[in-house]
């Protein structure tokens, strides 16, 4: 070959060899540019994704906190009975209401009783309110008792069951364990008769909380008990002795009265006096009825403590259907009647 030739091929050669590292180049770069774009499209998914799920997180905390908010809030315990302030006597029951938001539960019921006397003191935790969210409960209370006034203390509260306790509730109580004092009653005639009206009266008191009432009960009977209230007094607290009195009661048959008096005081202490026995002599007189008026009666007694019209107090006609047949009339011998 030429040597022209020879250096005319090789040009050409070389040529065709710089063309094809050019386009090998320029698909290369071409691959990583597509490459970089796919590289950038799911970085922009993934930041993305990652962005979502930190809201979902955020929104999460954020119900979280606002959950615990509500579990965590107070429960609360509200007073029902019996009234601050009050009398009351050893072993009295305490009530409220306790209650706390949903979603929210409770867990106790929590009653504390203070001797202001002794500072003893008895904390109770019902767990029968567990899971409730609004319930109310009641406990008897068995430290306050010294008697004296404002001598008890007690107090409400509730706990969550993340325990979580509420405000307390302090009732203050005045504490009587004695019973009224009461005098046997007494009849208002001494000698009764079955148509005597009579009434029964006794003498009570109570220093400590006061009279709250007494009833009179009476009975007819020598072994009966008295169930049948006959009245009696309304007292407001009063702490000085107090003559009470019962209704009028009677008309009795001849026999025998049983009576007693119950004195009920502001703590709700109750004593019953002992019984009083009343012998009744009969005083009704016994009425026959007088069907021909002529003074003279027949047939059945029938007793009353008033006159009776129609009525006279013996029985000695023998034929009440005629007047001229009675006792001391004169005979006569042509009416052929027996007078």
């Amino acid at each position: 070959m030429k040597k022209s030739a020879k250096k005319s091929f090789a040009k050409k050669h070389a040529m065709k060899s710089h063309v094809m590292n050019y386009r090998r180049n320029r698909n290369s770069v071409l691959s990583q540019t597509l490459i970089m774009k796919d590289v950038c499209k799911m970085k922009g998914a993934m930041v993305g994704a990652l962005g979502a799920a930190a809201v979902i997180l955020i929104a999460f905390f954020a119900i979280t906190a606002i959950m615990a908010g509500v579990v965590h809030a107070a429960p609360t315990a509200v007073w029902v009975s019996p009234g601050d302030g009050t009398w009351q006597k050893n072993g009295f029951t305490a009530t409220g209401t306790f209650s706390v938001v949903s979603p929210a539960k409770l867990s106790y019921c929590i009653f504390k009783n203070i001797n202001w006397a002794t500072g003893g003191t008895t904390t109770y935790y019902d767990s029968s309110c567990d899971g409730y969210t609004s319930i109310t409960k009641s406990h008897a209370d068995t430290q306050c008792t010294s008697e004296g006034t404002n001598s008890c203390l007690v107090y409400l509260s509730a706990m969550n069951r993340d325990g979580t306790e509420g405000l307390s509730v302090v009732q203050v109580f005045s504490i009587d364990n004695t019973q009224p004092s009461r005098n046997n009653p007494t009849p208002s005639v001494e000698n009764p008769t079955s148509c005597s009206t009579f009434y029964f009266s006794s003498l009570v008191s109570d220093a400590m909380s006061g009279l709250s009432s007494a009833t009179f009960y009476y009975c007819t009977g020598s072994s009966c008990t008295p169930s049948t209230s006959a009245g009696g007094c309304s007292y407001s607290g009063q702490k000085t002795s107090q003559t009470c009195t019962s209704n009028t009661i009677g008309t009795f048959a001849a026999g025998t009265v049983r009576a007693l008096v119950r004195v009920t005081d502001l703590a709700g202490n109750t004593g019953d006096s002992g019984w009083a026995s009343v012998t009744i002599t009969e005083g009704r007189t016994n009425y026959y009825r007088d069907g021909d008026n002529d003074g003279y009666g027949a047939g059945s007694a029938n007793p009353s403590c008033t006159p009776m019209t129609g009525y006279v107090t013996n029985n000695a006609d023998c034929n009440d259907n005629n007047a001229a047949i009675k006792p001391g009339a004169t005979e006569s011998c042509t009416d052929n009647i027996d007078n």
